[in-house]
């Protein structure tokens, strides 16, 4: 049984999937969903914090709705945005009103702490350290790649001409656009001569790891001490062989996999580490059937899976986790679970207005 839960916060964005799909379905759970929009406390919305009475108040109002934030019981920490200066602000006062924007949203998120988090504001910012989840990795048993992480060039030049292939990757992923084109980062090999000189090479660090010869690749999502995996055969795909995100809706062939017994504990165990209720593992699979850690996403997407996999329910299961309140979370499957390709069809969403 799940816990009458009435209230949730998704602290995430407009035009989301993932956000807009597990409102209906919350929705249909007899839950009050408040769509908590960062990035645009100043274009749409307000904050009212009243400490004039006992308790102290605080509401939040977007379009229509009001919210009293304290009787919000389960916060889906989805996306943190960056708030938006208004475009009349003058340009002298922008960085003084995002300053002020920001304290707010802090504010606002630090008061509430009292609810249940999908992950901790804290577990979330810690578990996006890169080189802290690749050590956490290693202590509770999980293999990772050859790794060095720096911007010393000359380290660089050594890790990269010792014989085998490398690949880099970005502490931090990063999408932008620019001359009317979206570009993001991904994984790329890497030799000495797509180096740049030493002067830039030293103003950014990055991750070098050894390129791993793969079988396959799997992509875990877990909810509490329940997950759903899928076996991606990347090699199939064009660059595939360095990072099957770029060209992930060429027709991956997918399956349901199973996780061996020790990697399940070792990722459970990595999940304790870093405080988190949800996330998303990608692992390589090796030609000798070793199983190679690559990095936990703690908000990463996940309706593709059963996008690729209709057979597992993670919608059904991310919106009863949601409302479990319980970070030892275990799903029970039932006979008729709430189906993505059914939401997405009872209410007629219009996958074509929305960005992966």
């Amino acid at each position: 049984m799940y816990n009458k839960i009435k209230n949730v916060l998704i602290n995430g964005k407009s035009n989301d999937l993932h956000s807009d799909v597990v409102t209906k379905v919350l929705t249909e759970m007899a839950c009050r969903v408040t769509l908590y929009q960062s990035e645009k406390l100043a274009i749409n919305s307000a904050v009212n914090f009243s400490l004039n009475g006992q308790p102290p108040q605080l509401e939040y109002q977007c379009a229509e709705q009001l919210t009293d934030l304290s009787d919000i019981e389960v916060v889906w920490h989805r996306r943190l945005q960056t708030p938006l200066v208004p475009g009349y602000i003058v340009p002298e006062d922008k960085m003084f009103v995002q300053q002020e924007l920001c304290s707010s949203n802090l504010a606002c998120l630090a008061l509430l702490e009292h609810a249940f988090w999908l992950n901790p504001q804290a577990a979330a910012t810690r578990a996006n350290v890169k080189p802290l989840q690749l050590t956490l990795a290693k202590k509770v048993g999980l293999s990772i790649p050859q790794t060095l992480i720096s911007n010393d060039p000359q380290g660089i030049k050594a890790f990269i001409n010792s014989g085998q292939d490398t690949l880099y990757k970005p502490l931090n992923a990063l999408a932008w656009h620019e001359q009317g084109r979206n570009y993001a980062t991904y994984s790329a090999r890497v030799t000495a001569e797509h180096l740049p000189n030493d002067t830039l090479l030293s103003a950014s660090p990055g991750i070098y790891q050894r390129l791993v010869d793969k079988q396959y690749e799997v992509r875990a999502q877990f909810f509490g001490r329940s997950y759903f995996a899928v076996s991606i055969d990347s090699n199939r795909l064009q660059y595939g062989e360095l990072d099957w995100r770029l060209h992930q809706h060429q027709g991956t062939l997918s399956d349901p996999v199973e996780l061996p017994d020790e990697i399940y504990r070792a990722a459970c165990a990595l999940m304790d580490e870093l405080d988190l209720v949800c996330g998303a593992f990608d692992f390589i699979v090796t030609r000798d059937n070793e199983w190679v850690f690559l990095e936990v996403n703690e908000s990463g997407q996940f309706l593709f899976l059963e996008q690729w996999c209709p057979e597992l329910p993670l919608l059904d299961a991310f919106c009863k986790c949601l409302v479990a309140k319980d970070k030892e979370f275990a799903y029970q499957r039932v006979l008729q679970p709430r189906k993505l390709a059914d939401v997405l069809d009872d209410y007629q969403f219009d996958l074509q207005l929305y960005t992966v």
